[in-house]
């Protein structure tokens, strides 16, 4: 079993089989760990849009949608972490994600979390 499978029983970061009555409490905070083990920016980057669409989906699951929320937040931040300051705050790209399938606006975004973990 995966680290990932261990923490959130599953081989992804989010489980394909997630539905409303099946997000346990605590749910974030071990998306969270398995998340700070990862280093791929297009994984962290599916997992925070997948649950983006998630929490859109269960609006009225108030403490599932609660943990989806937060664990989307968790994915972002982490991303945040991989790909360094924002560009121009006097600190050389040292994780330069030109090549990513990620939208400019959202990794400029992203790069505002970079020291929040």
């Amino acid at each position: 079993m995966t680290e990932i499978a261990s923490v959130t029983g599953s081989s992804e970061l989010v489980p394909g089989d997630l539905g409303p009555g099946l997000v346990p409490t605590g749910f974030a905070e071990r998306v969270l760990e398995a998340a700070c083990s990862i280093d791929d920016p297009a994984t962290l980057w599916d997992a925070a849009t997948t649950l983006a669409g998630l929490a859109q989906k269960w609006n009225g699951h108030g403490r599932e949608k609660n943990e989806i929320k937060a664990a989307q937040m968790f994915c972002e931040i982490t991303l945040g972490q991989l790909l360094g300051p924002p560009l121009g705050s006097g600190v050389q790209d040292q994780n330069s994600h030109a090549n990513l399938d990620l939208p400019a606006p959202r990794v400029s975004e992203f790069r505002r979390y970079h020291g929040h973990l």
